[in-house]
């Protein structure tokens, strides 16, 4: 525990340090400008300092003694820091300007830790004031920690040079394996997207009762059962389901896995061994299905318990392969979104779950409704029919559609077909796959030689 009498953390030395190394050789400016804010610096004769070598600097302006001397003379503020005498000591206490990275890696550190401890004591008095319910006061909370958890220093820019070794092996096994990411269980879509990709998100939308929960589960099953895998792997998935319970989910899975009619399942028809032996099956082959069924997420809750599921699964030598969202819609934004527009709203969650895709590295699946003039006929869905905002197309890297026309259907006497149409694929091309919808258990399989590109 931290000794308050001691202060905030802060270290003055690499704070002077690096103001110092800016005196002695102003080129390493655009190095602690791209690492450093005002906020940074503990002191505030420093954090003035700063602020005008910052500003000179943004303005594409020479920085030296001279030239932040004068500004701060015509902004008052040379004086009460201590004058030029001041700025001199500055640069005469550093004699080099090697390890100024480092020293602002260290400023930076400090300050995370002061804001940390602001954010806590704001959490705290949110609590004790008892002026919102828990629930606000945990949204807030969340909110707080991930404002200082997104102060990142700089990426590291990596030579494509560095990497090339690694390609041949890499390029080989695409041809070896026959596909990059998850198997998703349906051949045409593998072969289309080569798998579900790390990194990736995916959307999968459709009109109510087309049965999108049905195939996420599918494609759930799929990955972690390793049965469509090269080498056999299982997947874990974690599976965040606002709509449905963690039972009904479960008995989904089950018919999916064992072929079970689903309507003797609800009525109590089925024998008791077939419901057993499905059973033992998932609970023998320990498909590591991990389910969530907290209603109304927001995304910060979302990423905190995904970073809590990756790190259990760490625990037990596994690592997290996908995540499904079912579905996009009743997720909320932030908890400070809230007087936000849902256009907004939407727009963050969006882009919440892509950065949590490249964050934890792997491909993550949001189901998602249309808008009401995708009912309008049989029109086939388009991109501009994703409900909400068009930023789910913008940041999604694929799109797909479930379609089933119903009066082509009955005319063609084939009720259960229904087209999983690619409507977008950064990674290759759009599609249409023929797939036949088992209803009474759930299960998608295709069609043979039954779909078309465009």
């Amino acid at each position: 525990m931290m000794d308050l009498r001691l202060g905030l953390p802060h270290n003055l030395e690499a704070e002077r340090s690096v103001l110092g190394a800016i005196f002695r050789d102003p080129r390493i400016v655009d190095t602690v400008v791209e690492r450093l804010e005002e906020v940074d610096f503990y002191d505030e004769r420093h954090r003035i300092v700063y602020a005008c070598i910052r500003g000179l600097h943004l303005s594409q302006k020479q920085v030296d003694l001279v030239t932040v001397a004068d500004k701060l003379r015509r902004d008052h503020k040379l004086e009460p820091i201590g004058g030029e005498s001041f700025l001199m000591e500055l640069a005469e206490g550093v004699l080099a300007t090697a390890g100024v990275e480092g020293h602002c890696d260290l400023i930076r550190q400090k300050s995370c830790l002061r804001q940390l401890i602001s954010a806590s004591n704001r959490i705290l008095e949110s609590a004790y004031e008892e002026s919102d319910d828990a629930e606000t006061v945990m949204d807030k909370a969340s909110s707080e920690i991930m404002a200082v958890q997104s102060r990142k220093g700089p990426m590291p820019l990596i030579p494509i040079l560095d990497v090339l070794p690694q390609m041949q092996e890499r390029i080989a096994s695409y041809a070896t394996r026959g596909i990059i990411g998850i198997p998703t269980g349906i051949p045409s879509l593998d072969d289309t997207l080569r798998g579900f990709r790390k990194q990736a998100l995916i959307i999968l939308g459709a009109r109510p009762g087309v049965g999108k929960t049905a195939l996420a589960l599918n494609f759930a099953l799929t990955a972690a059962s390793g049965n469509h895998d090269p080498d056999g792997m299982q997947h874990p998935v974690l599976v965040f389901s606002m709509e449905m319970g963690i039972h009904e989910i479960v008995e989904r899975l089950l018919c999916i896995r064992a072929g079970i009619d689903a309507s003797q399942l609800y009525r109590g028809q089925l024998p008791q061994y077939i419901y057993e032996d499905a059973i033992n099956d998932l609970h023998t082959n320990r498909i590591p299905i991990l389910v969530d069924d907290t209603a109304a997420l927001n995304i910060l809750e979302l990423r905190s318990r995904c970073k809590r599921a990756t790190a259990q699964l760490r625990n037990e030598g596994k690592h997290l392969g996908m995540i499904i969202i079912d579905y996009l819609q009743l997720m909320q934004g932030p908890g400070n979104s809230k007087g936000d527009n849902r256009q907004n709203e939407v727009a963050q969650i969006s882009r919440g779950l892509k950065q949590l895709a490249k964050e934890l590295d792997v491909p993550v699946i949001a189901l998602s409704q249309l808008s009401r003039d995708s009912a309008k006929g049989d029109v086939k869905p388009q991109l501009y029919h994703l409900r909400e905002s068009g930023s789910i197309e913008q940041d999604a890297d694929v799109v797909m559609f479930l379609h089933k026309e119903e009066k082509e259907n009955a005319e063609a006497g084939a009720p259960n077909l229904v087209e999983l149409l690619i409507r977008k694929n950064r990674a290759g091309a759009q599609r249409e796959i023929m797939l036949n919808w088992e209803a009474r258990c759930f299960r998608f399989t295709e069609i043979t030689n039954a779909y078309g590109d465009f």
